[in-house]
């Protein structure tokens, strides 16, 4: 019984400190990505493991009841646990780091769409003061032919380039939008 007692304070320790939160402290999504690599590599490693002890639990089952083969059994049974504790705590810090990789993800487009954002504010009261006079004024205006032009190619450069800038924020948000559609896909 005080065998017993001793295995399930052991047990619960070992949860304890395996549930303690773990930091990752990549600094870029390669780093990373070579961080979700290695949990799955600990992961496989660890399955394999649990395979080898169900193995020998199997074995053991099979011999005579005797309290040899009960000690046995429930050492191996507690070595699968804390291996299928630690398959269960890599793949909760694949998922963190994955939640991470994708916070960087969007975090780069947010500051993309903020650049975007000023650039065609800017431009927009540009074109305000221009248009504050028509372009009909804005030709007479001009001193020769030639800054008419100028002024009209500059009206048509920059309706080109806010359709741009436009089409550009369409595809960043329906690509971080499929993306937030596939990770969080139960």
């Amino acid at each position: 019984m005080n065998r017993a007692r001793i295995v399930y304070f052991l047990l619960c320790g070992l949860l304890f400190i395996s549930y303690a939160p773990t930091t990752a402290r990549a600094q870029s999504a390669e780093a990373i990505q070579a961080q979700i690599d290695a949990n799955n590599k600990q992961i496989e490693a660890l399955q394999i493991e649990i395979a080898a002890f169900q193995k020998e639990l199997d074995i053991i089952g099979a011999k005579k009841d005797t309290l040899q083969s009960a000690i046995s059994s429930l050492t191996i049974s507690q070595k699968k646990l804390a291996s299928e504790i630690k398959v269960t705590q890599s793949k909760i810090a694949s998922a963190n780091l994955k939640i991470k990789e994708l916070s960087l993800s969007i975090s780069d487009k947010e500051e993309t769409i903020t650049t975007d954002q000023n650039a065609i504010a800017k431009a927009l009261r540009d074109v305000a003061e221009d248009e504050q006079s028509s372009l009909v004024i804005q030709l007479i205006s001009s001193n020769s032919m030639s800054d008419a032009w100028q002024a009209a190619d500059h009206s048509l450069q920059f309706n080109r380039a806010l359709a741009d800038d436009i089409n550009h924020l369409r595809t960043v948000r329906a690509a971080l939008a499929t993306k937030r559609g596939s990770r969080y896909k139960p």
